[in-house]
C-alpha cells in the first residue's frame, strides 16, 4: 500500500472514530474533537469534551462541525508559538506544495506566549489571563474537510517535535471523557476565542448591512446593561473576575454588587452554581464586545447621560403658585430691539417683517432695517448643588440606580458643580469637596450600597458642617429620600430630631429641595415647613423625573 493510500485510509479512520465518539486521543498528548474541551483541576491528566460546538462557541458559526479543535498537551511551561507556527508552514508546505496556503490560512494558534493566524502577524493573544490558560497545551483550531484529517498526524507531530526541542515534555492524557450534560461557563477555557484577532475561521457577515446591524444591536444592549448596572470600565473590570465568588473586597469597590449580579443573570449573561458566579456564552460575547469597543461604549453612555429621558413621571409640587419650566439644554437668549453686543435673532426678525408684509406697510420679502431684532446669551450663574441621597434598604436596586443616574447627569449636563451626600443607619459619607469630574463622580457613587435605616437627622447635620466648611454662595440642597427618619441624632425621637435640623437650614443662605414619595407627603410636608423648602411628591423615583425637577430648580433660579 502506498504511502497516499495509507494517509487516505488514516483519514478515513479518524473521521469515523470522530463521529462515532466525539472525539478521540491521537497519540499520547492530544485531543481532537469538534467541541469544547475543558480540564478539571482536580484531575489534569483527564480531558472532558462537553456539549458545545467549537466553531459555534469560537467563531460564532451557524452551522455545527466545521472547525476541528486539537489541544497538544505539555509540562506547563512557555511554548514559543512564533516557532511553532513556523514548524508548521514548513511540515504543510512539505506535505502539499503550492496548497498548502489555503489550508494554513485556516488554522489559528496559541500558547503561554500568545497566538493568532499561523499564517498572519501572530501578535494577538497577548493578555496575561489567556497566555496562563495555555500554560499546559499547544491550542490548534482548523477547518478541514474530511480527505485532509489524515493530516491531523503530521500537524500533531510537528507540535510535539517542537515542544520538545523548546526544553519541555510532552503530557499524557490518561483519559478523554464525554459529558453532554456539561455546558461551557468559565471564561478561561474559551478566551483564546473572545480576544481580537486576525483569524479567518469567523463566521463571515452576509453582508455590510448585516454587519453594522449587529455592531448596532450590541451596542445598544451595551448600554441599556450600564445603563442598570456599572460603568462601562467598571463592568469590563467585572467581567474579567469570572468565574467569581463575591468577597468583601468586591463589595467594597461595588456597593450594589448583588443588585449588579442578579441583573446581568437576568439578561442571561452570568449563571450561579454553588455559590460561583460564570460567565454564560452571551457573557462572554458581552465581555469580548465591550473590551473591542470600549470608548465607543463610554462615549455613548455619556451622550445617554447628558440628555436622560425625561418622559413619564408626574410630580406634585407644595408651592402650586410655582410654574413648572421643561428640562432645558441649550443656554437661553434674550431678545433685544437694537444691536448691544448681540447677533441678529433671524426667526425674530422675520416675524417682525412678516408683521409688515401682512399689514402693506412693507413689500413682501424685504426686510427692512427697523425689523432686526438682535439675541444675546444669558449668561447662567454658576451654581453648588448638594444631593443628600437617602441609601437606606428600602432604596435598594431601581431608586439608588436613579439617584446615581442622576449625580451624574448633573455632572455632565449644567456647569454647576454637584456634591453627594449619602446617608444609612448612623453613617454619613462626605466629599471632600464639590466636584466637576465625571470619574471622580463615579469612583464615589460605585461604593454606595443601600441598606439599613434612615439616620435623616445626622445628613441634615452634616450637610449644614459641609456647607460652613466650603462657604459657597446660596447653594441649593436636593434631598432625595422614600422614607421618614428612623435613627435620631441623640437618642430621642428621629422624627423631632430631623425637624430640629431642618430649622438651621431655614437661617442658612440656601435653597431646600426635598423629593420624596407619596406614603411620606405629610412628614415631608412638615420637614419642607420647618426647613423654608419645597416638596416634589412623585409616585416614584426614576432618573428622567429627577433630572426634571432639579433642572426646573435650577431654571427659576437663573430666570429671577
Amino acid at each position: 500500500m502506498t504511502t497516499r493510500n495509507k494517509m487516505h485510509e488514516l483519514g478515513q479512520r479518524l473521521s469515523l472514530a470522530l463521529d462515532q465518539s466525539m472525539g478521540v486521543r491521537l497519540g499520547e498528548s492530544t485531543v481532537v474533537s469538534q467541541r469544547v474541551h475543558v480540564v478539571s483541576p482536580q484531575k489534569p491528566e483527564e480531558i472532558k469534551i462537553i456539549r458545545d460546538d467549537a466553531g459555534q462557541v469560537f467563531y460564532g458559526r451557524r452551522k455545527r462541525g466545521t472547525i476541528y479543535h486539537i489541544d497538544v498537551f505539555h509540562q506547563v511551561g512557555q511554548v514559543d508559538h512564533r516557532m511553532v507556527a513556523q514548524a508548521l508552514r514548513q511540515t504543510l508546505n512539505q506535505e502539499l506544495g503550492l496548497a498548502s496556503r489555503q489550508l494554513l490560512d485556516l488554522i489559528d494558534i496559541q500558547t503561554a506566549t500568545g497566538g493568532g493566524r499561523v499564517t498572519g502577524s501572530l501578535n494577538f493573544g497577548r493578555k496575561a489571563s489567556l497566555r496562563r490558560a495555555h500554560a499546559n497545551h499547544v491550542h490548534l483550531a482548523a477547518e478541514l474537510n474530511p480527505a485532509q484529517l489524515s493530516l491531523l498526524v503530521p500537524i500533531v507531530a510537528t507540535v510535539e517535535a517542537e515542544v520538545l526541542r523548546q526544553g519541555l515534555e510532552i503530557r499524557k492524557v490518561e483519559k478523554v471523557t464525554l459529558d453532554l450534560l456539561e455546558k461551557a461557563g468559565s471564561p478561561t477555557d474559551l478566551s483564546a476565542y473572545t480576544s481580537e484577532s486576525d483569524s479567518l475561521l469567523r463566521e463571515k457577515e452576509t453582508s455590510q448591512d448585516t454587519k453594522a446591524n449587529g455592531f448596532q444591536s450590541n451596542m445598544e444592549e451595551a448600554q441599556q446593561l450600564v445603563a442598570k448596572t456599572l460603568p462601562p470600565k467598571e463592568l469590563l473590570h467585572l467581567l474579567n473576575l469570572f468565574p467569581l465568588e463575591p468577597g468583601p473586597e468586591h463589595r467594597r469597590r461595588w456597593g450594589d454588587l448583588d443588585h449588579t449580579l442578579e441583573t446581568l443573570k437576568s439578561k442571561g449573561f452570568v449563571d450561579r452554581r454553588r455559590g460561583s458566579w460564570s460567565l454564560t456564552r452571551k457573557g462572554l460575547a458581552l465581555q469580548n464586545f465591550i473590551n473591542l469597543h470600549l470608548p465607543e461604549l463610554e462615549s455613548k453612555m455619556r451622550q445617554f447621560l447628558r440628555r436622560i429621558p425625561t418622559a413619564g413621571g408626574a410630580a406634585r409640587s407644595s408651592s402650586p403658585h410655582k410654574q413648572e419650566i421643561g428640562l432645558k439644554y441649550q443656554r437661553d437668549k434674550r431678545e433685544l430691539s437694537s444691536n448691544s453686543g448681540g447677533q441678529v435673532n433671524l426667526p425674530a426678525t422675520v416675524s417682525q417683517a412678516a408683521c409688515r408684509w401682512i399689514r402693506g406697510l412693507s413689500p413682501s420679502g424685504c426686510i427692512l432695517k427697523e425689523d432686526l431684532r438682535y439675541a444675546q446669551p444669558l449668561r447662567h450663574q454658576r451654581y453648588n448643588i448638594v444631593l443628600l441621597l437617602d441609601t437606606s434598604a428600602s432604596m435598594a436596586g431601581d431608586r439608588l440606580r436613579a439617584a446615581r443616574l442622576l449625580a451624574q447627569h448633573l455632572v455632565l449636563a449644567t456647569r454647576d458643580k454637584v456634591a453627594v451626600i449619602s446617608f444609612q443607619d448612623e453613617t454619613v459619607l462626605v466629599p471632600s469637596a464639590f466636584s466637576k469630574s465625571l470619574s471622580k463622580m463615579q469612583a464615589q457613587l460605585l461604593s454606595l450600597r443601600a441598606t439599613g435605616l434612615t439616620p435623616l437627622a445626622h445628613a441634615l447635620d452634616g450637610a449644614i458642617k459641609f456647607l460652613q466648611r466650603h462657604r459657597v454662595r446660596k447653594p441649593l440642597v436636593v434631598l432625595i429620600t422614600d422614607g421618614i427618619p428612623t435613627v435620631s441624632l441623640k437618642g430621642g425621637d428621629p422624627s423631632a430630631d430631623a425637624l430640629f435640623q431642618a430649622a438651621k437650614l431655614k437661617s442658612l443662605p440656601l435653597e431646600f429641595v426635598c423629593i420624596g414619595l407619596d406614603p411620606n407627603q405629610s412628614f415631608l410636608e412638615e420637614l419642607c415647613r420647618a426647613s423654608g423648602g419645597r416638596l416634589y411628591v412623585v409616585k416614584e423615583l426614576e432618573p428622567g423625573v429627577l433630572a426634571r425637577l432639579v433642572h426646573q430648580e435650577l431654571d427659576g433660579r437663573r430666570a429671577n
